[in-house]
């Protein structure tokens, strides 16, 4: 142990079982791996713990990263009990992630945990934050999905509806009608992954995956049958409540926090040696702003199939105002998206000027 670590964290071996406590927030992590060397790029490793292990005195001590339930590599706690790699950066250089490459043979969700180990009272504490990783080939396409106000009915009132659902078991929520539905179509029929993306802020982690896993809905008007939401990763802003508010709500800036993760996820792909001109990322992206459209044309998004959705749940191109879709299961809406998705993934981008129906 280097002369310079804290002292409540010196002693790494213990005869006793730790008194284990989940305490912080952790978003998703994607990793891209690449076809040709097989090397892993991510995302930012967004942890932040609470309690002891948030505060000054836990600064510099080590957090332990898991993944499926073995340590892969290390992390050190800094300011405010964010966790970051030794050389201060957020994500892992290549030769970090080289002994997890030939481990993970797997794509798809992966268990993901950062474990903190210190003594307080003489008792040995071991405080936990949990979140998945999703590894990703680089001929994978995404889809996105914003959260308040596309797949809830609201901005606001979506969150505290999400919330308080998923703390009260509410399943159904505050949805609009034939989400599930078209996600999940979307997810079969292109082989697409879903990335979900919201302003929340970091510490309702926890309560927008509950919400995201819980909700469901029927497969249509006639049938009693229900679907849920296609499973993917969850990405929050990484701020407070407060400022997560007000970014959101009064200097309507969320689409500097979502350029920013669709720009690192995008170049993971590009890292990964993906022709990201002649091959788009992001197949389809979904949101309920101007702001959102403004984020996912920023990183490459198609024009074409940037979708925004009203209160009223009406579907619209952001770029296009001749047509209104009357919500997400509206037949004529899932046969647009499939064609202009079937010309993108062949290569050619569909002209926005072709007819619609």
């Amino acid at each position: 142990m280097p002369a310079n670590a804290p002292m409540h964290q010196e002693q790494r071996q213990y005869s006793s079982q730790p008194i284990l406590r989940r305490n912080g927030y952790a978003t998703d992590v994607v990793g891209v791996r690449s076809k040709d060397t097989g090397e892993i790029f991510t995302t930012n490793f967004n942890v932040r713990f609470t309690g002891r292990s948030g505060k000054f005195e836990a600064r510099g001590d080590t957090v332990d990263v898991l993944l499926d339930d073995r340590v892969r590599f290390t992390m050190e706690i800094g300011d405010g009990g964010k966790a970051q790699f030794p050389s201060g950066k957020l994500a892992p250089d290549p030769e970090v992630l080289g002994n997890v490459t030939s481990l993970l043979d797997e794509l798809g969700p992966h268990k993901l945990k950062f474990e903190h180990r210190y003594t307080a009272n003489g008792e040995y504490r071991l405080n936990y934050v949990e979140a998945l990783f999703w590894l990703w080939d680089s001929s994978d396409s995404i889809v996105v999905s914003d959260i308040d106000g596309t797949i809830t009915r609201s901005d606001v009132g979506g969150m505290i509806n999400g919330v308080l659902g998923a703390r009260m078991g509410w399943k159904k929520g505050h949805a609009h009608p034939g989400v599930c539905f078209l996600y999940n179509h979307l997810i079969d029929e292109t082989n697409a992954h879903i990335m979900y993306l919201t302003a929340r802020p970091l510490n309702l982690i926890n309560d927008t995956r509950s919400y995201i896993y819980e909700l469901e809905q029927p497969v249509s008007s006639s049938s009693m049958t229900m679907r849920q939401l296609p499973p993917g990763p969850i990405i929050t802003d990484t701020t407070n409540l407060t400022s997560s508010f007000r970014r959101e709500v009064v200097d309507r800036s969320s689409h500097v926090f979502k350029t920013e993760m669709l720009s690192q996820l995008r170049d993971c792909f590009t890292n990964a040696g993906r022709d990201i001109r002649r091959y788009p990322v992001f197949l389809a992206t979904f949101g309920n702003k101007d702001t959102d459209a403004v984020a996912y044309r920023a990183v490459g998004a198609p024009p074409v199939t940037i979708f925004i959705i009203g209160t009223d749940s009406r579907v619209q191109v952001a770029d296009e105002f001749r047509e209104r879709w009357t919500n997400y299961s509206d037949p004529r809406l899932v046969k647009v998206i499939m064609e202009r998705i079937d010309l993108i993934k062949s290569g050619r981008l569909p002209d926005p000027n072709l007819p619609i129906d």
